[in-house]
């Protein structure tokens, strides 16, 4: 059997869609987060964790505005065709979260390709149009710390 696995952020999405998001909604802090796991002083999970404090209360609207404009490689949806028709299995790996993932690839009419991605729960602020993030991570290995959502442990799966 033949099986395809894909990234998401920078691969089937023009940009690092997660980047973006956590840049745009907690500025300066996000950025300085990352520096930090990126120089080993945080796990990927401590990493999506304090991001998504960093981010406060998000705007909804604002949030989906943003994930709506995002764009994917134009030859992506023609590569998921391809491997339909040839019963290709199809997946998406991604330390990425899947609220984003999961509306992104319905607004290009790809809301069948699975993935595996790290959860974000949009957790509504009583009384007003925002959310915080709620970030948890099922895919995590248990011995590595450098992602959430372990690409290689679904491959040999």
């Amino acid at each position: 059997m033949v099986r395809a696995f894909i990234d998401f952020d920078g691969t089937i999405a023009i940009r690092d869609v997660g980047d973006l998001m956590f840049e745009t909604f907690g500025g300066a802090e996000c950025v300085r987060i990352v520096e930090e796991y990126r120089a080993g002083a945080l796990s990927a999970t401590e990493c999506f964790r304090r991001e998504c404090e960093a981010c406060g209360e998000v705007d909804t609207r604002s949030l989906e505005t943003f994930l709506d404009a995002q764009e994917l490689d134009p030859s992506f949806g023609d590569f998921v065709r391809f491997c339909r028709d040839r019963k290709i299995e199809c997946t998406i790996l991604s330390d990425g979260m899947d609220y984003y993932l999961a509306r992104i690839l319905s607004n290009h009419g790809l809301q069948g390709v699975p993935f595996y991605a790290n959860r974000l729960e949009l957790v509504p602020v009583e009384g007003v149009p925002r959310v915080r993030f709620r970030p948890s991570f099922p895919h995590r290995d248990e011995t590595c710390d450098r992602c959430a959502c372990c690409k290689r442990n679904q491959l040999l799966a």
